[in-house]
């Protein structure tokens, strides 16, 4: 797992919207994450991806790909995972950027609970922030709309009166600070001081795609929301051997969304890992190597797999396996829970668990996630 340690709700108190973690701040999401993957063998390492693109396959026609950070290490991978979350850009107010988080909010649905009652204001971005607005309005009776430079129709202003949302048209110049430097309101262009306690803004939001050009993965403009990775089921993409989870390709997804996105990834991650293997096993007795199959699975186990917690292998004491049985879960189909070959329990639990839920759990960190080579 590559982190570069900047998650998208940083700058949050806590995280809500996840049942059984709501209230927890973001950075002891992160932090149990981290601990988790490792419990599970996996790796992670600190850093900036600066490039990634396609390899050459291995000898036996599995797909490769080279991650390159920004210190000049370089990780040979199966399978990739992105999911790097997004950046909110927003509006150029002065004041306005270092409230982000805090009272100044996006979403209804992540941070309401947390500002019902108070003096709220909407400081509009486009079309996009009139469905906020409407929801803002069921947590507080004193809601303001800055339409700061928009358009708003007849329609829209007749239904904001009858909710008794106050609309305001003279453009906002800056966010005002009490004494102790919480929000306390904002100018107009007029010198008028409106007083608010929160804002909510609809910032655009932008995949953040940096380093990833060589992959070549298809980015889609999504209307009065920012621009995202295209994705099919599961995560797929255009690109074979490349999976996106989170909001990297579904900017509007919380946190229980984009960990069951990322599930669904690891899920089919790890399937078709198996399909390679098993064609890599059958291509080896085919060329008449009966040791084929097990170098060629004994290649695949690396670091991420077989490196306990505490830093040695958990399998060093452990003789080989024979092929067939390594194989075997993946072969029958066998549920889950009969899965109890450690070699294949692993591989279960560290794709699916690891790589992709607990991951993007995270809030949607800015990372990748490799595969095993």
């Amino acid at each position: 797992m590559i982190d570069s340690g900047s998650p998208r709700n940083a700058p949050a108190e806590a995280m809500h919207g996840l049942i059984a973690l709501d209230g927890t701040p973001p950075s002891e999401i992160l932090r149990r994450g981290r601990e988790q993957v490792r419990q599970y063998g996996g790796r992670v390492v600190h850093g900036d991806v600066v490039s990634a693109e396609s390899a050459a396959p291995s000898a036996d026609g599995d797909l490769r790909f080279t991650v390159t950070l920004a210190d000049g290490r370089r990780i040979t991978a199966r399978r990739v995972l992105v999911a790097t979350g997004l950046k909110d850009v927003l509006p150029e107010v002065p004041g306005l950027a270092k409230h982000w988080g805090h009272s100044v909010v996006h979403c209804p649905y992540c941070h309401g609970w947390e500002v019902r009652d108070e003096p709220i204001g909407i400081l509009a971005t486009g079309p996009a922030s009139i469905g906020p607005a409407l929801l803002f309005r069921q947590l507080t009776e004193d809601l303001t709309y800055f339409t700061h430079g928009t358009d708003l129709d007849e329609d829209t202003r007749a239904r904001f009166a009858a909710r008794g949302i106050r609309v305001i048209d003279t453009p906002v110049t800056e966010i005002v600070d009490d004494a102790d430097g919480a929000l306390a309101g904002v100018r107009l262009a007029d010198g008028q001081v409106v007083a608010r306690r929160v804002l909510a803004v609809v910032p655009q939001m932008q995949a953040r795609t940096q380093g990833l050009e060589g992959l070549g993965l298809p980015v889609q403009d999504l209307p009065n929301v920012g621009r995202a990775l295209a994705s099919g089921p599961d995560g797929t993409t255009e690109v074979p051997g490349v999976w996106v989870a989170g909001n990297v390709t579904d900017p509007v997804a919380q946190v229980g969304a984009s960990a069951a996105a990322g599930a669904l990834a690891g899920i089919d991650i790890n399937k078709k890992l198996a399909i390679a293997d098993t064609d890599a096993a059958l291509q080896g007795i085919a060329e008449g190597s009966p040791q084929g199959p097990q170098k060629d699975l004994e290649s695949r186990k690396s670091q991420p797999v077989t490196c306990s917690s505490h830093g040695q292998s958990s399998d060093s004491a452990r003789p080989p396996r024979p092929p067939q049985e390594l194989l075997m879960p993946y072969l029958a189909n066998t549920p889950v829970e009969k899965m109890t070959r450690p070699y294949a329990r692993r591989w279960w639990a560290l794709l699916v668990l690891c790589l992709s839920l607990l991951i993007t759990v995270m809030a949607n960190t800015s990372l990748i996630v490799a595969a095993p080579t």
